[in-house]
């Protein structure tokens, strides 16, 4: 990596980074229903009767479901009972479910909405039973605390890690114009930061860079859907941006499908999975990615300030993810740091 990138990484993970902590290889964990068979299962009988629910838009993205996965550990081990639910991007389903794990007596709840406003009331009614809200990536009014990206700075980031790649690519380099696809989700306002500091960063480094073509996917089928348009439209297209690891995972499908992921041609996203790490290492598509500590990571910062403002603990407000660019210079270190097996 330039010393240019390594000093960025520094910089931010020094002001955003959260504590990290050691992982195991991640494992998909599915959603079950507040008040089912599965959940009541789950039940451990903590000594303080502990109960804590997350619910989050789709499991399918695969670092929600190292998130997931990674929750229901902890609680198990701390003796509380775990239930996750997914509300498919659907705001009134999930102010149902804050509404169901407040009756069904939960102590803590982690949320990751896709229309903050529209959970404010419920988020506000939980807060005035005692239910700890722990808001994931994004912030609201009526909350606890959140754990949160640094929005802008994570896709300055990224554009950054692009801008030293296309140094690199004489190809490149010798284009009167760049051009470039972005997989965005402008559904979660939030991630508006991740395109807006990418496309800032590339326009800073690299003047030729032109945005050609964007839409929104956050799943690996959109991102896949996605990008087969995307070349349909644009033919030469030179980097594709993805501010999620679905979207980025899809992206790296479709080109390896197309036999388009040539030397000269690269993705880029925000967020790390093994799978990732695993195309990364391979020279596929994905050429670099900005890591926001793993899923696992994720899960275990949530349920820990979940359980401790459960307990009555004081804990912060506004809690960030670290910023660390990844690509083949530093991909085998990084993925054995989070526990990733790489073959």
């Amino acid at each position: 990596m330039k010393k240019r990138g390594m000093i960025l990484a520094l910089v931010l993970t020094v002001v955003f980074a959260c504590a990290a902590c050691t992982t195991t290889p991640p494992v998909a964990s599915g959603p079950v229903e507040a008040g089912s068979e599965t959940s009541a299962e789950m039940s451990a009988g903590s000594e303080g009767g502990m109960k804590i629910g997350m619910s989050l838009a789709d499991y399918s993205n695969p670092v929600w479901a190292d998130v997931s996965k990674a929750a229901e550990e902890l609680c198990k081990a701390n003796g509380a009972e775990y239930t996750a639910v997914q509300f498919d991007n659907d705001p009134q389903k999930q102010v149902s479910q804050i509404e169901n794990f407040v009756s069904s007596g939960y102590s803590g709840i982690i949320l990751s909405p896709t229309d903050p406003g529209s959970i404010e009331d419920a988020c506000k009614a939980a807060m005035e039973k005692g239910v700890a809200v722990v808001v994931y990536g994004a912030e609201l009014e009526n909350m606890t605390c959140n754990y949160n990206v640094p929005e802008y700075e994570a896709g300055y980031a990224a554009g950054q890690l692009a801008a030293d790649w296309v140094e690199t690519r004489e190809a490149l380099m010798a284009k009167d114009k760049i051009e470039i696809g972005i997989l965005n989700y402008r559904q979660t306002p939030q991630t508006i930061g991740r395109e807006d500091g990418f496309e800032a960063a590339m326009k800073e480094r690299v003047p030729s860079a032109e945005i050609v073509i964007r839409t929104e996917a956050l799943t690996a089928e959109e991102g896949m859907k996605a990008t087969e348009t995307f070349f349909q439209a644009h033919p030469n297209l030179d980097i594709i941006y993805s501010i999620g690891g679905g979207g980025g995972m899809g992206a790296n499908e479709a080109v390896k499908a197309m036999n388009k992921d040539a030397a000269d041609f690269g993705i880029f996203c925000v967020d790390s999975t093994q799978e990732i790490c695993q195309a990364i290492k391979n020279g596929e598509g994905l050429k670099g990615i900005i890591s926001l500590g793993s899923g696992r990571e994720h899960g275990e910062a949530m349920v820990n300030l979940a359980m401790e403002a459960a307990a009555g603990e004081k804990v912060e407000f506004n809690n960030f993810m670290p910023i660390i660019p990844v690509n083949s210079e530093n991909v085998e270190e990084f993925a054995e740091e989070n526990g990733y097996t790489l073959t």
